[in-house]
Parts: C-alpha cells; sequence; structure tokens
C-alpha cells in the first residue's frame, strides 16, 4: 500500500487544490463577447458614421452616393436595427452561457461537489455501467457487492475528461489529471480510499454506506 502519511497526503491535495484553482483562473470562459461588440459597435460604427456625416457637405461623394442610392439607404436604416438587436441578443445568451459555466466551474471547487463526482463515479463502478442510477439502487448494489471497488488512476481521468465535456470549453491540458489528484486525496484523507502500489486505488465497501447517503 501507499507510504504516505496522512499529513504527506494533505500537503499533496493543498498542492493539487492550488493547481486547480490556478487552472480555473486560466479558462476562457469568453463572456466578454458582448462588451466587445458594444466596444465595437459604438466606438467604430456609430462614431464613424456621424464624423463622417459631420465632415462631408452636399457635394461630397457621400451625400452624393446617398443620394442616388436613396432607396437601399433607407433600407439599411430600417434593417440596421433588427441586425443590431439580433446580434445583441445571441451574444447577450452567449454571455449569460459563459457566465454559468464560469459559475459551475468554480464551485466543482467544493468539496461536497467534488464527493458527489467521485461518488457518481463509484455508482458506475459498481453497476458497470455509465447510465445513472438512483441512491436506493446505489444502496443495494452495495450491501450485495462482496468486494471492494478496484480502480486505476487513468480510469478516474477518463471519467473527469468526459464529465467536463458538457462545459464544451477549452481547459488547461493537466486539468483533468490536477483534478482528479485533488478529488482522490481528498477521499483517501477521509478514510472511503486506499492508494496502492502505483496508480491502483481501492475503493472501501465496508461501513461506506454512509458515503453514498452523503452525496
Amino acid at each position: 500500500m501507499s507510504n504516505e502519511n496522512i499529513e504527506d497526503k494533505k500537503r499533496q491535495r493543498d498542492k493539487y487544490e492550488i493547481l486547480v484553482d490556478s487552472d480555473i483562473k486560466s479558462i476562457n470562459f469568453n463572456a466578454n463577447s458582448l462588451e466587445n461588440f458594444l466596444k465595437f459597435f459604438f466606438s467604430t460604427i456609430v462614431l464613424g458614421a456621424f464624423y463622417m456625416w459631420c465632415s462631408s457637405n452636399m457635394e461630397s461623394n457621400f451625400f452624393v452616393c446617398m443620394d442616388k442610392y436613396r432607396d437601399l439607404f433607407y433600407g439599411i436604416i430600417i434593417i440596421f436595427p433588427m441586425i443590431f438587436w439580433i446580434i445583441y441578443s445571441i451574444l447577450l445568451v452567449k454571455k449569460a452561457v459563459a457566465l454559468k459555466n464560469k459559475i459551475n466551474i468554480q464551485n466543482e471547487q467544493n468539496y461536497v461537489v467534488q464527493r458527489r463526482i467521485f461518488g457518481e463515479f463509484i455508482k458506475r463502478r459498481i453497476c458497470n455501467s455509465d447510465k445513472e442510477i438512483s441512491i436506493e439502487d446505489a444502496l443495494k448494489l452495495f450491501r450485495d457487492a462482496e468486494n471492494d471497488i478496484n480502480f486505476e488512476f487513468n480510469d478516474f481521468v477518463q471519467y473527469i475528461d468526459s464529465y467536463l465535456m458538457k462545459y464544451k470549453l477549452t481547459f488547461p491540458y493537466n486539468f483533468s489529471r490536477n483534478f482528479s489528484y485533488l478529488i482522490l486525496y481528498n477521499e483517501e484523507i477521509n478514510g472511503t480510499l486506499i492508494k496502492q502500489y502505483g496508480y491502483e486505488y481501492t475503493f472501501i465497501l465496508k461501513g461506506n454506506e454512509d458515503f453514498i447517503m452523503r452525496m
């Protein structure tokens, strides 16, 4: 079994907690697209049109072209606010989704959330399926299971990869591994998980029914 003592595990847990926090802060959530569009619209298009209008006279190319293509200009004036509103609405929704993702990912630093993630992984290992199961079914599987749950570190990393896909974001290269280590060290410290030599882990079934109940 692993020869790390509890203090070593806590130091490692704290290290990965810092790494995960740093990774999350480096993620580009694309939450500023609306502000960038508004800055471009008012500073470039609106002000540009205003200055062009002010600096032109009735004999300039601008007024000559506007008089020649009067219907086209009127059409642009009518449809322009509609185009602006459509783009604004799309970017507003995009900003809301980005902020929601940011809040949810920041919540992943909460131990209660991490425990739920690990619990879902264990439930799927017990029933040997990717489908979600109820707490009642999970408890029954816990009671009926004869052996502890063994898995390798990369098994959990792959689960974290699939879990993070729902965000549709580009995460830092080592985020899944850092996040996996953080969760697993927490469970080792709490005594629900034993690290074997290398990268193998054992989830202890006996006496851990409350694990499912507290998810």
